[in-house]
This record gives C-alpha cells, structure tokens and sequence, in this order.
C-alpha cells in the first residue's frame, strides 16, 4: 500500500537531454539564432488576405527597433508598457525590447468605450505597479491616453509605433548581455478573481515553458504549423503560439482575436489553407464554432491536418468538447486531437499536457460524493447527477503538482479534492515588487494555485477555484457546474452566466444568484426563460437559485482575454451598478448606456483639444 504522500504527488519526468536540441538561455539569444530562418511567419487581416514574412526577417527587424528604442531612451531594465494590436510591428517590438536590455509589459488595448474608466484605470494600476518608463502604442488610441499618461508618474516616453515604423534603418543592434534568470517579461494577470498583478518570468522560465511544450507535442520544424487568434497580450496566445514557434523554427499563421470573434470560420479556413497541424483556444472558441458557423460556411473546410487542438484556461465543457467533435467530425476533426491542458500566468503558460494521439481522458463523477465529500468517485456516465471532468496530463520535466488541504496544506489522498499547487522551473519568480502577494502563493518552491482538483491515474483533474466555491447547507456547488446548465438553455448567450454566493444582510445565510445574458428582451419570454432555468437547475444539481438575474448582452464583466471576471461582476451586482433586464428598466439601461458613451466621446474630444 503506498502512502498518502506518494498518492498525491503527481511528478513530471526528469530533465530531457538538451544536448540533442536548440537550446538557448535567453531569448535574446534564440532570437538571434533564428536570424536567418527562413520558416513563414503569416499575419491575416479581417477578410483572410495574407501578410508574409520570415522568423529570419522578424528577427533582423526586431534588433533594427532595438537601437530604435535606445536611441528613445529605453535603457536596460526599464519596464516598457506594450499596447498594440496583433499586427508585424508587434513582434518586432516585444522581441526589440527584449534584444535592447528591457523588460516587455504587454497590455491590452481600449476594446470598449462603454468601460474606458475601467480601463484607463487598469493601465495607470499597471504604470505605477511596474515603474513603467515607456510606453508603445499605435497613434489611433493617443487620444484616450492622455488623461492616463497625465496621472502615470514613471513614464517619460510615449512612442507611437508609426514613429518607429518611419525611421530610418540603422546598423542591427547586438542584443543586450542577459543570464537565465533575469527578469524577461512581466505578464499581468487578468484580474478574473482580483486585482491584476504582474506576474515576473525569467528566461528560464519561458525557454523551460517552450521547451516542454516542443518534447510533449512532438514538434518537428519542417511538418508542423501553428494557427493562432489568440492575443498577443494574453500568456496563451504571447508564449504559447508565438514564443513557442520562434523556438521551434515552426511556420505560424495569426490573425487578431477580433477577427475570430466576428467570423470563426476564418480561424478554420486558415487550418485548412495552410495545413494547421497545431492550434491552441479556450472553451468558448469551440462552442461558438460550433453554434455559429452555418452548414453553407462549411463548405471547403478540412481540418483532416490537425494533430492536435489544445484547449484551457478556462473549464473545459464535456458537451462542448462533444458538440464540436459531432459537428466538425465530418470535415477531418479527429477525437484523439483535442488536447485539454493546464496551466496559469504564475507558472508561466503551461503545467500540465497528456499524452498524444490518445483520446481525451473523461471520469465520470458522482456529484454527491464531489460537492458534500470532496471525493472523485466514478460512476457510470448515464447516472444521473453524473458529472464529466477531463483528464489534464502529467507536469512537465523537473516539475510536480500535489493536492493538499486549502487550509492545512497536509497532503491528501488519490481522489481527494483539495488545493492543487505546483512546483518547477516555469513557476514565476514573484510578483513584481510584491512581496506580500508573492508570499501568499509561494511557499517552500511550492505554488499555491487557488484551484481545486483532484489527482487519479496519473492525470490531474481540476474541478474549480476554491475562492468561487459556494458552500451551502454543508454541500459544494461548483459555479461552473451552475453555469453549464444555465448556458445550455438556447435563449441563454454562449460563454455569458455567472454563478456566484453572498451572505444575505436580512439572514446572514449563503445565497445563489446566477447572472446570465440573454438573447430576449420581452418581459413575457423572460419570465418564462427565468422559470425555466429554475426547474432546469433543480432538476439537473438539486438546487434553486435565490436570484436568477437575467441582463443585457455585454453586461457581464470579463477580462481582456474574454474570461468571465466572477469576483468583479459580483461586487458591481451587490453594489447596484449592474442592472438587470426588466420592462420598467428599459430606458433607465438606454440611458445609462448612452449617456457612457456620450461622456467617452466627450472625453476623447476634451484630450484632443489638449493635444493630446
């Protein structure tokens, strides 16, 4: 019989033999080495036209705005803020403030000018979080940053990308002298559970990261290419795709996230048109493939190139994983394709991936037994209550992942439910100059993830985050168990429920409220949407909601890489400044609404007129 601590202790293999592969110790210097690769790299705008350059030419370009940002007095070590689209100039930025000694920031850009405040005061939180000393953005949004760069104290460089694009070419900068752990990026979390923090990854911890990921998907520079929409802003999308490609010499295909968003379909022409072996998205990007993309769309399509499809950063969905397999198996989608993954910006992208060209791992679970006692047990999957949860791999090299008590931090068994928390070359280095929160999370080289899982034949299974947990006459609801039936209702918006608990002020008792977007907007057909979700709710968990609170689309709160930000959201329901749909409340939202964007206009002509 082994013993408890062996049980719940799920390590990764030991360090792999570089001395047969690229390995380089900083990302300067792979930058360099990939100076003259000839690999494809392909931007595609809104309509699929291509942009093509080469790794090689990326390269070359990157150090030319190396000596470009020196001579604007970016130094080594500043902390330089990027806000730019997916677009060329992007790469040649974020890897020229590598090659010139400083540190990337990236940031995402203005998306909605109903929340500008929101996000002008998100960039000033970073600007003075980071010490920032420069910023780089493209001259359309100069106009909204002038209140923040007013109230930022650090910054004492705003270049605008056109600036850089129209300088002359200059002799190619040598990279700056850098070492394994210094500080190579400061990735700033998304803020779905709190206030955003920077996250500090050295080069060891991204090269590790890539490295990892090139052994466990088998990547061979001359067979694969990666096809990605994901933003450049987000961990997913900066290192995943585009960091992991560089490294592996592989031909990669990007087009902006706003561009899946509007037509998904894109995203698998592009599979189609260029031979995609590789790919990563989220939950929500396969629904929404599948809910929206018409039978005519498909027409031409052949995903039959796919070797694998990585899905996380958000939970994954049984019945999303089962509707895109049904609906896009016709056109080459292989079941042993989809990969579901773990990770989190503390440990840099990655943590955990299952082996390939295997089907999907799935447990069915008994739901009693996880939310009252905390444990995995299987069930058959037509049982009812049964619950689905995906089998997430095993860590990568030097690496380990254990579930312990949240509270004590002992040990627990195989099948236990408890905290998981990692421990490795690619865990962060801290938060940048946050010692507090730092400490919070790392512990004795372990890493305190705030999720909830369970480890069993040797896979890792995550059920949730034990800050979202609502716990309710001693029994465990999962938000997401809550939201997957509420999702499932057509009148309902894919990827828009929130499911959150407060403490009633009149009982002291836990309460549920669930917040959904709704496609309707007649009094009569939300009431009978609202009555529905009730007995849909009872009869799939048991459970009634106290409030089920249906509202407009683009209500809900989510962060800049489109994940739900649950704790936010809840703060602004409690406290009045979400407004539900509701007859009588029609105008009071038409008024709300215009009248934001009546002061967002306002305020962009008020910064105009002050040269901004």
């Amino acid at each position: 019989m082994h013993t408890t601590e062996k049980l719940s202790i799920l390590r990764g293999p030991a360090a792999p033999a570089w001395e047969s592969r690229l390995h380089s110790v900083t990302v300067a210097e792979l930058l360099q080495l990939r100076s003259t690769s000839t690999r494809e790299v392909v931007f595609l705008d809104a309509q699929g036209a291509p942009t093509r350059m080469t790794w090689g030419s990326v390269a070359r370009r990157s150090f030319h705005y190396a000596q470009l940002l020196r001579a604007r007095g970016v130094e080594p070590g500043d902390r330089v803020v990027l806000m730019l689209p997916t677009c060329p100039e992007y790469l040649y930025t974020f890897f020229g403030i590598i090659a010139a000694g400083a540190i990337p920031v990236p940031v995402y850009p203005p998306l909605n000018l109903k929340r500008l405040r929101q996000f002008l005061d998100t960039l000033v939180g970073v600007f003075d979080d980071c010490g920032a000393s420069t910023i780089v953005f493209w001259k359309d949004v100069k106009p909204i940053l002038g209140e923040a760069l007013g109230r930022a104290s650090t910054v004492r460089n705003a270049i605008a990308i056109e600036t850089l694009e129209q300088a002359p070419e200059t002799s190619i900068a040598d990279p700056a002298v850098l070492t394994p752990d210094d500080t190579a990026l400061l990735q700033y979390t998304s803020g779905s559970t709190g206030a955003p923090k920077g996250v500090e990854l050295t080069h060891r911890n991204l090269l590790h990261n890539v490295q990892n990921v090139e052994i466990l998907l088998d990547v061979d520079s001359e067979r694969d290419c990666c096809v990605s929409w994901l933003p450049l802003y987000h961990d997913m999308g900066l290192i995943g795709s585009l960091l992991g490609s560089l490294y592996t010499d592989i031909r990669l295909v990007l087009m902006a996230p706003q561009t899946f968003l509007m037509r998904p379909r894109l995203w698998l022409q592009a599979i189609t048109e260029y031979g995609g072996t590789i790919s990563v998205a989220p939950n929500f990007a396969f629904s929404l493939c599948a809910m929206r993309i018409s039978d005519k769309a498909l027409a031409g399509i052949d995903l039959s190139s796919l070797r694998t499809v990585l899905c996380g950063a958000e939970p994954i969905r049984y019945d999303t994983y089962q509707a895109f397999l049904e609906r896009f198996g016709p056109y080459g989608f292989r079941e042993n394709v989809f990969l579901p993954v773990y990770g989190l910006a503390e440990s840099t992208v990655g943590s955990t991936i299952p082996p390939l060209r295997r089907r999907p791992t799935v447990l069915w679970l008994d739901r009693e037994a996880l939310e009252i006692h905390h444990h995995a047990d299987l069930v058959a999957p037509d049982t009812p209550q049964a619950v689905a949860a995906f089998g997430l791999g095993r860590p990568f090299s030097e690496s380990a992942a254990k579930i312990v008590d949240p509270e004590t931090g002992a040990a627990l068994a195989e099948g236990q439910v408890g905290e998981i928390r990692l421990r490795g070359p690619s865990v962060m280095k801290g938060y940048y100059r946050n010692p507090e929160a730092t400490a919070e999370v790392l512990s004795g080289g372990w890493l305190r993830t705030g999720d909830l899982g369970f480890i069993r034949d040797g896979h890792l299974f995550v059920t949730g985050r034990s800050k979202d947990v609502i716990i309710r006459n001693g029994r465990n609801y999962y938000p997401q168990d809550i939201e997957g039936v509420v999702e499932a209702d057509p009148e309902v918006r894919t990827g828009c429920v929130i499911a959150f608990g407060y403490v009633s002020e009149q009982t002291q008792t836990e309460q549920i409220c669930v917040l959904a977007e709704t496609r309707v907007t007649e009094a009569e057909a939300l009431d009978t949407l609202r009555t529905r979700l009730r007995e849909e709710l009872g009869s799939e968990l048991g459970l009634v909601p106290d409030r089920i609170e249906l509202v407009p689309p683009h209500t809900l709160l989510k962060t800049s890489s489109g994940k739900l930000r649950r704790k936010p959201t809840r703060d602004s329901y409690l406290t009045g400044e979400l407004v539900a749909h509701d007859d009588s409340l029609l105008d009071q939202v038409k008024l709300l609404t215009s009248s934001k964007l009546h002061w967002a206009r306002r305020r962009i002509d008020d910064l105009r007129g002050r040269g901004a």
